[in-house]
């Protein structure tokens, strides 16, 4: 009887599983999201690499934070060289990541133990952008 019961576990806490992995995102538009926003961090890395500060957040900032820090002159000026560096290197760890992906509101978040923030993009009009988690601190 305990086989039986033993069993029925099993075969339930696999079937959950297997449920929770179906819907965690592997539609064909999570797909092709990720496979973008994979290919973007590629890009945001190489932009901070070479110092272009001004330049990443004109293309990568959510344009609705440059314009509450006054301009993309204000929203650049916390944006130190150490900043960058970190968030260069937690963008490397987060193309490594499966993402949550939030479809309502258009968001993939990436989580790690190796991320002390998590890393927020938000597509609006087709483009994903950073959110300021990672700008502000």
């Amino acid at each position: 009887m305990n086989y039986f019961k033993s069993t029925i576990f099993t075969v339930l806490a696999i079937s959950i599983l297997a449920f929770l992995s179906g819907c965690s995102g592997t539609s064909p538009e999570y797909s092709q999201y990720r496979s973008d926003l994979k290919y973007q961090m590629q890009d945001m890395i190489n932009v901070l690499n070479v110092g272009h500060n001004t330049e990443f957040m004109e293309k990568y900032v959510d344009p609705s934070y440059l314009q509450r820090m006054g301009g993309i002159n204000q929203a650049t000026l916390p944006f130190s060289a150490d900043r960058a560096r970190a968030l260069q290197s937690a963008l490397k760890i987060a193309k490594n990541i499966q993402p949550t992906y939030e479809p309502g509101g258009k968001q993939m978040t990436y989580f790690s133990d190796n991320l002390r923030v998590p890393i927020v993009f938000k597509q609006k009009n087709g483009k994903w952008y950073l959110q300021d988690d990672w700008l502000k601190q």
